[in-house]
């Protein structure tokens, strides 16, 4: 009968990965996978010296997987000189770093290259997590047993078999990953052939949920404009932020968007906004601020024949004095030159609401007002109330019925013109009034209306004090 020594021993963890597959010295300094912002791996941690010798590759990156296995092993003492041992993997584990002492770049770099070798790096992240982490989780619950003279000598052998189990699960996954790397280098052309560049970091970012807002193929967490697609990464005054999304690129004072507006060069500090409607001193100073040759009063943007302080290179009226610059149709015709304000196809002077699109000149009361700009609908003398864009009816109690008088007999808010015995009211509505919204769809928020029904007839009237009602609102400014 053999005599039991049931030792646990201690777990015991093997570091695998390219340096060890390879026989290179392990490297000590690397940096994990992340997709955690300020974790990502930069130009900085391409720490080797590019080669001396010629390369016609431009950056060359170091990654390398660690595979672990924890478990127990149990060994007894078969008989004088001979030890049996048994090992247990019962959980494993991997982890993708990059070997920085052994990663280097060509100089200037481009943020597009950067991208590139990024991309290398999600890569062996994407593969260890589909290819390897499941065939290594396959090898838990797996005993692996080994015999020797003594306990020592058994259960090296038998963590050895256990390791070389692992070894030979990242080898493999290891050649699929390198083919693969292969692939994303000829299909890109390193990185050069944009569209290829996009729809391979578009499914590698997939895979690794790494969020592209703007789809520009650039992740969240690297992306120097998350909001503004910029597959270039430019940021010229390298702050971080990238020329798309800044708003003073050149740092000059001006902001993008004017100098986009007024005409200087948001990319040079020395060029900036000549206009009167910007800046009246830059058109008195003799200087030409924006680079473009005339000075203040030959510049174009100083131009303003109309004196109304906006120069006319923007002025929706050029010749007519409209310092407001109102323009109701929003087609770059300011209204007080713009022969049908609200663009409905009725010239202004023959629209009845020059400034409320209304095709079909609605006018409820005849009192040449349309009912898309009438603040008394029905023209009894009681008005709507208004708040911003949108009308509330507060005063009248039937506002599409003649009621100066404001009957109420059972006092519920609602006017005795507008409400019938038994519960059924016909409404005078115009057509653009008429509109109502389903209880339960989707869209605005409609006026608390309640639906009123006798036999197979129903109407919307108001039940709040003062019959709420809602629509667009006559005045702009």
């Amino acid at each position: 009968m053999r005599k039991l020594a049931m030792i646990l021993v201690p777990t015991a963890v093997v570091a695998l990965g390219l340096a060890l597959a390879t026989g290179v010295a392990v490297a000590q300094d690397l940096k994990p996978w992340s997709d955690k912002a300020g974790e990502r791996i930069t130009w900085d941690d391409f720490k080797k010296a590019p080669p001396d010798e010629e390369q016609r590759e431009d950056a060359y990156i170091r990654y390398k997987w660690s595979c672990d296995w924890e478990g127990s092993c149990e060994y007894w003492q078969e008989k004088p000189g001979l030890g049996v041992c048994t090992c247990h993997i019962q959980e494993t584990s991997s982890s993708t770093s990059m070997d920085r002492d052994e990663s280097w770049v060509k100089q200037p770099a481009s943020p597009e290259l950067l991208n590139h070798e990024r991309g290398h790096f999600d890569l062996a992240e994407k593969f260890r997590r589909e290819k390897l982490q499941p065939q290594l989780d396959d090898l838990e619950c797996t005993l692996y047993s080994a015999t020797g003279k003594d306990a020592n000598e058994a259960c090296a052998e038998a963590r050895g078999l256990a390791n070389a189990a692992v070894q030979a699960v990242h080898d493999e996954k290891w050649a699929q990953l390198m083919a693969a790397q292969a692939d994303y280098d000829e299909k890109t052309q390193g990185g050069t052939d944009e569209a290829e560049q996009k729809a391979f970091k578009d499914e590698i970012n997939k895979k690794l949920n790494l969020q592209d807002k703007d789809k520009d193929s650039i992740p969240d967490v690297d992306d120097n404009c998350p909001e503004d697609p910029n597959v270039s990464q430019l940021d010229e005054d390298r702050n971080g932020t990238g020329d798309v999304c800044q708003a003073d690129t050149d740092v000059d004072g001006a902001p993008d968007v004017e100098e986009a507006r007024f005409g200087s060069d948001p990319l040079r500090a020395d060029s900036t906004p000549e206009d009167l409607s910007y800046s009246a001193p830059a058109c008195f100073d003799g200087r030409d601020n924006d680079g473009d040759g005339p000075l203040d009063g030959e510049d174009p943007g100083c131009l303003d024949q109309d004196v109304d302080w906006v120069s006319d290179a923007i002025d929706g009226c050029p010749v007519i004095a409209d310092p407001r610059q109102e323009d109701s149709d929003d087609d770059a015709v300011g209204d007080a030159c713009d022969p049908d304000d609200d663009n409905d196809s009725l010239g202004d002077s023959i629209d009845n609401c020059p400034v409320e699109p209304n095709e079909d000149q609605g006018d409820q009361d005849n009192d040449g007002t349309g009912d898309a700009c009438d603040w008394d609908l029905d023209g009894d003398g009681w008005e709507q109330f208004c708040v911003q864009d949108f009308c509330l009816l507060s005063f009248d109690n039937c506002p599409h019925n003649f009621n100066p008088d404001q009957a109420d007999t059972d006092g519920d808010g609602v006017g005795d013109a507008c409400e019938a015995v038994g519960g059924i009211v016909q409404l005078q509505v115009s057509e653009p009034d008429s509109a109502a919204t389903a209880v339960g769809a989707s869209g605005p928020s409609a006026p608390p209306y309640a639906l009123i029904a006798g036999g197979t007839a129903a109407a919307l009237v108001a039940v709040t004090a003062g019959a709420w009602y809602a629509r667009r609102r006559f005045s702009r400014g």
